[in-house]
């Protein structure tokens, strides 16, 4: 059985798509992969990956290179190669049904529309696996949601997005420490700064 975690941040690769609203899954993963001294592979086809360790823990970012609605087929190539555990898996996706720079983390669940999930939900055969929801805002009436999300935040949204990732990473790093209820308690929910975090008065 396999000692490592995963963490699988959906998105579109290419450049065009860096900035946009559905790649926030790989924004979050290059986060922690810069914050934990990591370095992109780009020996595999279809994902990058990052080794890091994070609160003692091994951690595998991982970054599907097929297109969103083939994310799954990362985890089937990476699966060749090691377990993949749905206790130790942790995927990560923009969600439009939450307001922008709301986080929510749950153990599992339908795909919510999201093709990202579904292609995970398909391959693993399940949909029991953790997912942490980063709110892009719901889609304006008489847009295309295709157009929505693949289009970059506005101006007045970046600082929102900064202040997400952060929390979106104390997310992950609290969920690796203290395990995923500690975290969905402290984190599922938006305080006044609008960070999705609970604050939090333990002495640290």
């Amino acid at each position: 059985m396999s000692t490592t975690f995963i963490l699988c941040g959906l998105g579109n690769p290419g450049e065009k798509y860096l900035a946009t609203r559905h790649n926030l899954g790989f924004r979050l993963a290059d986060s922690i992969s810069e914050k934990y001294g990591g370095r992109w592979s780009h020996s595999l086809v279809d994902f990058l990956s990052s080794a890091v360790r994070v609160e003692g823990k091994e951690v595998l970012l991982v970054k599907p290179q097929t297109y969103m609605n083939l994310s799954g087929r990362a985890l089937d190539v990476l699966g060749e190669e090691r377990p993949v555990s749905t206790r130790r898996l942790l995927v990560v996706c923009d969600d439009t049904a939450l307001p922008t720079g709301q986080i929510r983390l749950r153990r599992g669940g339908s795909d919510g529309g999201h093709n990202g999930l579904k292609s995970i939900i398909d391959h693993l055969n399940t949909e029991k696996f953790p997912r942490l929801r980063l709110g892009c805002g719901p889609v304006p009436e008489g847009t295309d949601p295709a157009d929505y999300v693949l289009a970059p935040f506005p101006e007045d949204e970046v600082r929102v997005i900064g202040k997400m990732m952060r929390s979106a990473t104390k997310c992950v790093e609290t969920w690796l420490r203290d395990g995923i209820d500690t975290a969905m308690n402290r984190f599922n929910a938006r305080n006044a700064s609008g960070t999705g975090e609970r604050p939090d008065h333990r002495q640290e």
